[in-house]
């Protein structure tokens, strides 16, 4: 009961250590008057901790209960707090174990709605994805469509929603739906962007997943600064290494105007020797070598770095 513990991290492996010490009919009942006390203390607190802390005793109270054989009590707990997702997860577990699908779905939507009301984004795209698995087993191509879409949409546009959204539609179904696609994400970055200055990174994204190698060039090229260079040229450098060099140079020079110390230089530099490294870049980053060792003729710190490239 000594709340210094906390300070260190140190109670909530403590407290697992009293359910294991829960090993006779006293000791049961002194741990769970333990816990019970806990709750009481914490149903006094304000703020975030309040339910991620009651939560945890509930839990610590529940093991202890089953531990002893009290499964009843225990079940109790979890009737009595279905608002908590944890609790509310084992009664879907329990129902998908017996295959009632239809009751699980149902809980898992009251879940959903009680996490949105709570502002618990992570705990519904948890309750979204244990519905994708249902009707995945279900073969419900129309709501696993719904939910998939969904979870690519509000979940920063995480590419493994988008895969297992592909991979519900067949190849002409999908070309269809990949214009769909791109189009909300041009339509997207323009609205979010006025300025249309930095690459459409999720557009991006799925022309590399498509392997639409042409439209992320075509995109790269006009927002070719030499961060977004370094993170998509791998991907084309096989069929367009003589316009990224290109890209390369024209950043690499710009970078270079604005560069005004050596921990500057040397970043040129490590641009330079990536340009060097595409087909055929090595004789262009040789040129542009001598031509920054020529323009900023009294910067020798930037000279100095950039004699250090193979």
């Amino acid at each position: 009961g000594n709340a210094d513990y906390g300070d260190y991290g140190c109670a909530d492996k403590l407290y697992l250590l009293l359910v294991d010490a829960a090993d006779s009919p006293e000791r049961t009942g002194q741990v769970l008057d333990f816990f019970d006390d806990q709750l009481k203390k914490v149903g006094l607190e304000e703020g975030w901790s309040k339910e991620y802390r009651s939560r945890n005793f509930l839990k610590l109270k529940m093991d202890t209960l089953i531990k002893s054989g009290q499964e009843e009590k225990a079940d109790d707990i979890i009737s009595d707090n279905m608002h908590i997702h944890d609790f509310r997860k084992i009664i879907v577990e329990k129902n998908l174990a017996e295959h009632k699908f239809d009751e699980a779905i149902r809980l898992i939507r009251e879940g959903m709605d009680i996490a949105v009301k709570d502002n618990y984004a992570g705990v519904v795209i948890k309750w979204k994805e244990m519905l994708t698995d249902i009707y995945k087993k279900q073969n419900n191509v129309k709501e696993l469509r719904i939910i998939l879409k969904d979870l690519y949409y509000s979940c920063r546009y995480e590419i493994k929603y988008y895969r297992d959204y592909k991979s519900t539609f067949g190849k002409e179904e999908w070309n269809n739906e990949l214009e769909k696609i791109i189009n909300t994400h041009k339509k997207n970055e323009k609205e979010g962007n006025f300025l249309f200055r930095s690459l459409p990174g999720h557009l991006a994204a799925v022309y590399i997943e498509e392997k639409m190698w042409g439209e992320l060039f075509a995109v790269l090229q006009k927002f070719a600064n030499i961060h977004e260079l370094l993170q998509y040229s791998h991907y084309l450098e096989k069929e367009y290494a003589p316009e990224l060099i290109r890209l390369y140079n024209n950043a690499i020079v710009q970078e270079a105007e604005r560069a005004s110390n050596r921990n500057a230089y040397h970043e040129i530099a490590s641009y330079i020797k990536k340009m060097s490294e595409l087909p055929g870049g090595r004789e262009p980053a040789g040129l542009l070598i001598n031509q920054l060792m020529v323009q900023f003729a009294k910067r020798p710190a930037m000279k100095d770095e950039l004699g250090k490239i193979v």
